[in-house]
Formats: structure tokens, sequence, C-alpha cells
């Protein structure tokens, strides 16, 4: 299937001759899903295409946009594409500051904005950034001189072919959002694009991705992981997408849409798992034996053998409970990816028993996402796979503090980012001598050559008594408990560990109920019988950690971190500094109290 192209525009051109016919992307509305076909799409990159080069956007130019997924993000991209243009995509959850910034940084000439609200708040714009010139709506707005349809009418009356570029041309700048400092924009190549796409590909042969597969999108596009598998890849192999409107629309979506792939992170995959889990618990106590026996039943990768009672009840588990299970998720799925950082082994093994594969890889924005990735090739739970085809990854040994195997991950050839942009002394800095991108990961990987995450390296710390303690695990393990929601563990160069911890408010509202506490006001929050709850859950699913590595005392905070309260990136990593900072004195009174 591997077709050999110069660029993304191509790719794309090519992929709307063979699939004209077919769906490429559903939008959501009240009456469920209305679809474009691929020679739809076409058509519209090419008027839009031509209406950039009638207000003469220009090779190398950028192309800003502020919008959530839909078919005008996507045509947006490949019109910009077509004029040689690099894309810039925003979250609308930034704040009015970062896009700012990030225009700034970009010199981006044009911005499309999907909101008429974040249209109110960047309008003005242009008379404070030199370099932009153009604020477009997406909306329908017929009293502006210039909008989106506009555009497009202007570009149906003056068509233009899409230029001839070079694989080494810059195709967009996508800007990290970091967990501290302002956001690094990572320079990415029409070769890394499709590089990246065709490595995948090769990966699943023996699981072809197909016309005829359908997915579920709701991973920001403005996220290099939604954009290359929803947008990218699926152009490519030519499947469709339904593009979710709302996340918590997803359990109806997944019924209408019925995909047959999805792509996620960890922390939604884990969700779903937690309240099945939850649902599973309400049910006859057979029904619960039947589930867990036919969990532990499975015959996993790299795993036990399971007895002879869980193979049995595996086998009946597949014929009468897991066939429901999968009908959740729309009763089609045959393929489920998941990227960001490992998942924990119990979901992949959930997931894995009950007739769903998940595939785990591992990757960052400036290696264009994936460098290693389970496949059918080859699959072991707890690990992030092997290196695909193009990649080279090694473990940098060298450092100190490290475990016996473990050490940096670098990342080597044609997968890499080109540059930071504007940043050359970070570039610098980012590089080993012979060329390998320090990820800032911590790894090992065995003899199959199969690579296991085992921290950030700016996220692990010493205690006062000189041991060294990698939060990310522990903080993992403990959002299992059904009762919280987000966890965050501090401890550099104190005795002892804390956490804070936000609630699981629906459970623990229901919990607080049933042991008669009064929930009409706030102060059933206070009391002792929440508290010895949640010491409880922090020593259950801390078991299996050290001492050391254990909370000694933890906090419960009552406020959500959201992208919204600014202390979660939109690929819902936490922003530890951010959160440290803002709850300084209850982190302080952790220490002093005690």
């Amino acid at each position: 299937m591997a077709q050999s192209f110069q660029n993304l525009v191509e790719m794309q051109e090519n992929s709307c001759r063979l699939f004209k016919d077919r769906p490429i992307f559903g939008t959501k509305t009240d009456d469920g899903f209305d679809w474009i076909t691929y020679g739809q799409f076409a058509a519209l990159v090419d008027d839009l295409r031509g209406g950039l080069a009638r207000l003469g956007i220009a090779r190398g130019e950028k192309v800003a946009v502020i919008s959530g997924n839909c078919v005008e993000w996507a045509v947006g991209c490949y019109a910009t594409y077509g004029v040689g243009g690099h894309y810039v995509p925003m979250y609308e959850s930034q704040k009015l500051s970062e896009w700012e910034y990030i225009i700034r940084d970009s010199n981006a000439r044009l911005l499309f904005v999907k909101s008429p609200e974040i249209y109110e708040q960047v309008k003005h714009l242009p008379e404070t950034l030199p370099d932009l010139e153009f604020v477009v709506p997406m909306f329908d707005a017929p009293k502006l001189e210039l909008t989106y349809v506009q555009l497009m009418e202007t570009g149906r009356e003056n068509p233009v072919p899409a230029l001839e570029l070079p694989s080494e041309e810059t195709m967009g700048l996508i800007y990290t959002s970091g967990t501290t400092g302002n956001p690094k924009g990572v320079v990415l190549t029409h070769s890394n694009m499709l590089t990246e796409i065709i490595s995948l590909v090769k990966a699943f042969e023996k699981m072809m991705l197909i016309p005829e597969d359908v997915g579920l999108s709701f991973l920001p596009w403005g996220h290099l992981m939604g954009q290359l598998e929803e947008v990218h890849i699926l152009i490519y192999c030519g499947f469709s997408t339904g593009l979710v409107r709302d996340i918590k629309e997803i359990p109806q979506d997944l019924a209408d849409v019925k995909p047959s792939l999805f792509f996620g992170v960890p922390r939604l995959y884990t969700k779903l798992y937690e309240r099945i889990i939850q649902a599973i618990d309400e049910k006859p106590a057979v029904i619960q034996w039947l589930f867990h026996h036919g969990i532990q039943g499975n015959v996993v990768p790299g795993g036990e053998t399971p007895s002879f009672i869980d193979r049995m009840a595996h086998g009946l588990a597949k014929r009468i409970l897991f066939p429901k299970i999968r009908a959740i998720f729309g009763g089609r799925l045959r393929l489920a990816f998941s990227g960001g950082a490992a998942l924990n082994e119990s979901v992949v093994a959930f997931f894995d028993a009950v007739g769903i594969p998940i595939y785990e890889g591992y990757g960052m924005t400036e290696t264009t996402m994936a460098v290693t990735m389970n496949s059918p090739e080859g699959r072991k739970l707890g690990s992030v796979g092997k290196m695909i085809p193009n990649a080279k990854v090694v473990i940098d040994q060298g450092l100190d503090d490290m475990k016996p195997g473990e050490g940096e991950i670098l990342a080597y050839g044609p997968l890499v980012m080109k540059e930071y942009h504007n940043l050359p002394d970070e570039t610098q800095a980012c590089f080993t001598g012979d060329g390998g991108y320090r990820t800032g990961d911590v790894g090992r990987m065995d003899e199959e050559g199969f690579l296991y995450l085992t921290g950030r390296i700016k996220e692990i710390y010493k205690l006062e008594n000189g041991k060294y303690v990698s939060p990310g695990p522990l903080e993992e393990e403990l959002k299992f408990s059904p009762y919280i929601n987000q966890v965050l563990i501090a401890g550099q160069n104190q005795r002892y560990n804390i956490a804070l911890i936000t609630p699981e408010m629906e459970p623990l509202l229901e919990y607080a109920q049933s042991a008669g506490l009064d929930t009409s006001t706030d102060e059933w929050q206070k009391s002792g019988a929440i508290q010895a709850l949640f010491e409880k859950e922090i020593e259950t699913y801390s078991a299996n950690f050290k001492k050391f590595e254990r909370p000694g005392r933890f906090r419960i905070i009552w406020e959500d971190w959201s992208q919204d309260t600014r202390l979660i990136t939109p690929t819902l990593k936490l922003k530890r500094r951010q959160i440290t900072q803002r709850y300084s004195q209850e982190i302080e009174g952790l220490y002093l109290n005690p």
C-alpha cells in the first residue's frame, strides 16, 4: 500500500482521486452525523487555496488557526500547504496571551478563527502584531468584509494549482503546550510527516488500515498526535472519521458511528476501564466472578499462562459477557491506539481480554510522534513497543542516579524535527553530538527490543534521605481509585512525599450520602469519614510501591484541575510548576503541621 509522495498535498490529491465517493469527515448535528466525501473535500481545498493565493499568501508564510476539530480546520490545513504555506494550529482552550505569543513568534500573516466568542477576543490583534494582516472567521458572518466563505467563493472564481514542493519543505509549526514556560514551535517538514505515516502503516501491514475503517475524532488536532492520526493518516489510507462535538457525547457517538478504529490517550482508556469496573461491581456475584476470572484467563503477550479455571472462565465470558462490553464501543472496534504515556498493564489486559487490543506507542512532537509501537508483529504488555521503520532509539546510560539498564531515551533518524522555531540555543541543547534528540524521558529496553518508560528526567527529584523519586508511575496508579481524579506527588528535598488530590465528585458524593453525611452544604468535605476514605485509597493503590515513595500526608483540593484552570495541558498532563505554585501554602502546611 505504501506510496511515494514528495509532499502532503500530493498525498491528499491522490487519495481524493482514489476515494472520491467515499466519506471522509462526519460533522455532528442534532440529527446525527453529516458526512462529506473525499471528492467534496478536494473541491473545498481547491477553493480555499485559490482564496489564499488571491490574498497573496505565499510560500513560506504562516497561516494560524484557533479551532476545534472540524472540516474547516482540515480544509485550511491542506489549502495552506497548497500555496506553500506553513500551518500553525492553536487550541480554543488557550488564553489570549498564549494565542498572541504563538502568532507573534510564528510571524503568522493570517489567522482563522472558528468560534465567534474567540473572534471577538482576537479581531484587533492586527493592530498590535505587525506580521498579522488578516483575521478570518470560519463561521457565518455576512456583515464582515472577509470570511472563510468569501475566501472560498473568491478561490472558486480564481483557481490556482497546488505548488510542487520539495519533501524537505516545512509543513507547519506545532507549538508544544509545555508544562513550564512559553510553548516552543516545533518545525516539521513534509518529509517528517510522510515518513511517519508510511512507517506506521507498514508496522500495521498485518491488520491493514483500509478505506472501510471508521474512526471517532476527539483528540485535538492542535496536538500532533490527533492531527497525524485523524487527518493525515486518515487521508493516506482513505478511511473516515466522525468529529466529536462534545466529549460528554462520546458514549452516544460510539453507538452512532460504530468505529472500527479508536485513537486515544492513557487517561481516556483508564476512565473507560474504571467506569466498566464500577458497573460490573454492581452486578450479581456470579457476573463479577465470570468477569474477573475471564480477564485473568486471557493469554497476554509476554504474560504467564493462566490457570485452567481462568481459561475456562475466559472462554465463557467471550461468548456471553465480553460482546456486551464491546457493544459499548459500537461493536465494530478492531484496533485501538494509545500514546502520550505508558498505560497501566491492568487497563491493557482488560481491553485485550474483551477483544479490543490496544497498541501502545511512544514518541513526541519533536519526533513526529511515534518512534516505537506495539503492533501485530510484536507486542508486550507494559511496553511501548519496538522501533518502527525509519526510527532509531538508544538508551543513554551515562546519566547519574539511574537504575541499571535505565537512561534517557535518544531518538535518531528522519522522524526527528528540523528545529525549534526562533530558538537556536534550545535546538542545539536538545541534540547530542551525533544527532540524537534528547527526549527527556527515562526508559529501558529489553533483550527483544521492547521499550519501557520509567519516568521523566525533569520530574525525578531527591528526598532529604538521598533517595530518588519518579512521581509519574505512582500518580497513575493512584488514579485507579474511583474517588481520585487527579493527583500530584511532591517532596523534593523533604523528609517524605506529599500528595495533592482532586476528587472524582460523583462517586465521592454517592459515598458521602451512603455514609450518612449531609451533602447539602460543603461541610461534609471536612469530615473524618472522607479523610479516612482517602487514606485507605492511598494505602490500597500505593501498596506495590516502596515505602519512601508513598505519600506521608495528603491534602484534598476541591478545585478542578483542567485546561480552564490552566493546570493541565491539552494532552491532560499536569503543569507541575503551576500546581505547586498555586498550592504552595497547602504544600508547606503538610510539612509544617505534622
